[in-house]
């Protein structure tokens, strides 16, 4: 890669962490009850450590199937515990995506184990 190209996308990335990251951050902050957090070096991408009583494989299939939201278990790395979040595009989007994880994290909070119904759930799920 030429030098000039390559310092135009380094600065780029580095503008776009800047901006997004602190972002970010204040959701992350906002659960400081359940997330460990060391600000990424570079990149991205930051790695979260979580606790609830869930695996991360077991949150990625519930975020998807509940909210229609896409994290990356920590346990696709070899470690549980921990889910990747990418915040290097439109942070806005990013952000919704979270305020909906909100509701699962709230659900796990509350040691329900259930997140919150929507309409015709507790037909299909066979409760009166």
């Amino acid at each position: 890669m030429e030098p000039v190209r390559r310092e135009q996308i380094l600065e780029r990335t580095g503008a776009i962490i800047r901006r997004n990251l602190p972002r970010l951050e204040s959701w992350i902050h906002s659960h400081d009850d359940i997330f460990s957090y060391i600000p990424p070096v570079a990149g991205a991408i930051t790695f979260l450590r979580y606790k609830l009583p869930i695996s991360s494989a077991a949150l990625f299939d519930r975020l998807r199937k509940e909210r229609s939201v896409l994290i990356t278990p920590g346990d696709h790395f070899g470690v549980g515990r921990y889910i990747r979040v990418g915040y290097g595009y439109d942070v806005d989007y990013t952000l919704r995506g979270l305020a909906r994880v909100d509701l699962t994290l709230d659900a796990l909070k509350n040691k329900s184990g259930r997140s919150k119904a929507v309409p015709g759930e507790m037909a299909r799920h066979g409760a009166a």
